[in-house]
């Protein structure tokens, strides 16, 4: 089953490697559902050139720049991930210790000194360098799946929909103000993931199948204001250039690959994308 927002390894069949003997002797290789699959990690440039990071090879989940650019904090590992940020000038990485079994993905406080993230349904934060205990932003109530933090203060998150079927996989955006009301951010029975704040904290982009197939879009912030579309030929896991006048996205490519995309905003009134146009290719 897939789902938005539910990442797809193409490793998860349960199967073993293992051997039984006549005698009895049982020989195995190591390892669980997930195998370990180690990569590097890369910066992309605006112009699509590749720059490796200073940091180990390791089987990454996420990676997420804090909101002055000089620091990447990244997901490692299959369950229990581990969160870890790198400075870039330094070339130095620090392994966050936090208890409990967290989900991805992370999110930067505003001002780049917190990291949130889940546990068991809720949203936590611990401070960037360590220094701090972990603190619960939202507790109890529904399942929570953390997405981005606003430059306000505002969390999104995504909560299963109260317009579901019964058995039905669909998930709605909310939003948590800075002063703790929950509310949803607009309703629909299509699945929403994906949800991301601009840089500005005026438009929150999202991927929906509100289509019959995922696509990217974005929304005014708080709203009220109509979608508007950005992907055309399929996107997920939209991302926002610094300056907000470009938005990225994955597109899928040929034979399973993904071509990292770009649309340009137009920074005037209003929200003025332009043409998807590919960044870089073959990934």
């Amino acid at each position: 089953m897939h789902a938005v927002y539910w990442s797809n390894t193409n490793a998860e069949t349960g199967s073993g490697q293992l051997a039984l003997s006549r005698s009895g002797h049982l020989a195995y290789a190591l390892g669980g559902v997930y195998p370990e699959r180690r990569r590097a990690a890369v910066r992309i440039t605006p112009q699509g050139d590749t720059v490796p990071l200073a940091v180990d090879s390791a089987q990454y989940i996420q990676l997420r720049g804090s909101p002055d650019g000089r620091r990447i904090a990244f997901v490692t590992g299959w369950g229990p991930w581990q969160v870890s940020i790198h400075e870039l000038a330094r070339g130095v990485t620090q392994r966050l210790e936090i208890d409990g079994y967290h989900t991805f993905p992370v999110a930067w406080s505003p001002d780049g000194r917190s990291i949130a993230f889940g546990i068991d349904g809720e949203v936590w934060t611990a401070s960037a360098d360590g220094a701090s205990a972990q603190e619960v932003l939202a507790a109890g109530g529904r399942p929570r799946r953390l997405q981005s933090w606003s430059p306000n203060g505002d969390l999104a998150w995504l909560r299963p929909g109260e317009t579901a079927e019964p058995g039905e996989y669909q998930e709605d955006i909310w939003i948590m103000s800075e002063g703790g009301e929950e509310a949803p951010f607009f309703e629909s029975k299509a699945n929403e993931g994906w949800a991301t704040f601009s840089p500005d904290g005026r438009w929150i982009a999202y991927v929906s199948n509100q289509s019959g197939s995922l696509e990217v879009y974005a929304r005014p912030y708080p709203g009220p204001g109509s979608p508007t579309q950005l992907s055309s030929d399929g996107g997920i896991n939209p991302a926002w250039s610094p300056d907000g006048q470009r938005l990225y996205y994955l597109s899928p490519g040929i034979e399973g690959g993904w071509v990292l995309m770009g649309v340009n905003i137009d920074p005037g009134d209003g929200f003025r994308p332009g043409r998807p146009f590919p960044v870089l290719e073959g990934w």
